[in-house]
């Protein structure tokens, strides 16, 4: 489906990195001139996303200029776009509104409040959110990469080691060359959470099974 006139740029379907350029639109105004409005992709610490805007005037021949500035919008910023009478682009626009997945100007608050710049750059990072091809965004959290993984698997050994030492040894380690070493006692009681935490998955699938056949 070939874009509208207003629109000069659309992300492709796909997962979105932070700092991707969603849209650019060409917002008429008086005299027949245009002002370009570059929406960009951010997402917050709190893991909330939100379009950064930047504005750029008509140089003349009716192409974007030098791009200013950038400042955070609210969701309802991008409302507006939506009711606007004969501008071909609503129709998009209203698909990223009612993804309902940008942050309100409620949630917009300290350094990320509403016209203000975004106040880290781009990591460029996927991050859990993926576009279709009719601009819809949506949640889709990112598979685990295999460092994602071995840092989960350290945090639980790290975990289990020091429940382990804690309860053999009172909170005390016992130093080989400055690093610690796990007795037979933390290794048995290590064993023994592990043991504790296959038990209760194997019982609550049990109980699981158990209420299918009923």
């Amino acid at each position: 489906m070939p874009l509208p006139t207003s629109v000069t740029l659309h992300k492709s379907a796909g997962r979105l990195a932070d700092g991707d350029e969603v849209m650019t639109l060409a917002v008429p105004e008086i005299d027949n001139k245009k002002r370009f409005e570059k929406m960009i992709f951010r997402v917050m610490p709190s893991g909330k996303p939100v379009l950064v805007l930047r504005i750029a005037p008509d140089d003349g021949t009716g192409k974007a200029g030098a791009f200013g500035p950038e400042h955070i919008k609210q969701n309802e910023y991008w409302r507006n776009y939506v009711d606007w009478a004969n501008f071909d682009a609503k129709d998009l626009v209203r698909k990223l509104v009612e993804s309902n997945i940008f942050a309100s100007g409620a949630e917009l608050t300290g350094q990320y409040q509403p016209n203000s710049p975004f106040p880290s750059f781009p990591t460029s990072q996927a991050t859990d959110y993926v576009i279709n091809a009719e601009g819809t965004i949506t949640k889709d959290p990112k598979p685990a990469s295999g460092n994602d993984m071995k840092e989960g698997q350290d945090k639980q050994n790290n975990l289990l080691d020091n429940i382990a030492k804690n309860l053999a040894n009172g909170g005390k380690t016992t130093a080989t060359g400055g690093t610690g070493t796990t007795t037979t006692t933390q290794k048995i009681v290590r064993f023994v959470l592990i043991g504790l935490g296959v038990g209760a998955l194997i019982w609550a699938g049990t109980k699981l099974l158990g209420k299918k056949k009923k």
